[in-house]
C-alpha cells in the first residue's frame, strides 16, 4: 500500500524573487523557496503489520526478471532481497535487517544500516 505525501512550502522572499515564479498555463504561484543546507535521508518507519521496520527488502524475494521465479538460496529456500544485497555490496548476515532500533543508546558499531538510518 503506497500513500501520496504532499508537502508544501511556506515561500519566504528571496531577492532572486522565486517566491514569485507563476504556473503558465494557471497563472497560481508556484509556492516555492530556497531551502538552504537540505539533505536526504533514507529512513524506515516502524510497521506493525511486518513485526519490524517496513525496509521491503527484508521479506521481499528476489526474482529472476525473465521467468518471474524467485532465486533459491544454499538451503532451497527463496533468497530475500536483503540476502542477495548483502552478497553484492560484501557486507555481513544481518547488515540489512529490519530489527527496530533498541530504546537504549549501544555503540555505533552495533547498529544495523537502517537502525542507523533512523
Amino acid at each position: 500500500m503506497s500513500k501520496k505525501v504532499f508537502i508544501y512550502s511556506i515561500p519566504r522572499p528571496t531577492a532572486t524573487n522565486i517566491s514569485d515564479w507563476t504556473n503558465d498555463a494557471s497563472g497560481k504561484r508556484l509556492q516555492k523557496t530556497k531551502i538552504g543546507k537540505c539533505t536526504d535521508t533514507i529512513q524506515a518507519l516502524y510497521s506493525p503489520k511486518v513485526g519490524g521496520l517496513a525496509n521491503y527488502i527484508s521479506y521481499t524475494p528476489y526474482v529472476n526478471p525473465e521467468t518471474g521465479t524467485p532465486f533459491l538460496n544454499e538451503n532451497g529456500q527463496p533468497m530475500m532481497l536483503q540476502e542477495h544485497l548483502e552478497k553484492k555490496w560484501g557486507k555481513p548476515k544481518g547488515y540489512f535487517n529490519n530489527t527496530p532500533p533498541p530504546k537504549h543508546t549501544p555503540k555505533e558499531e552495533d547498529l544495523t544500516y537502517f537502525q542507523r538510518q533512523s
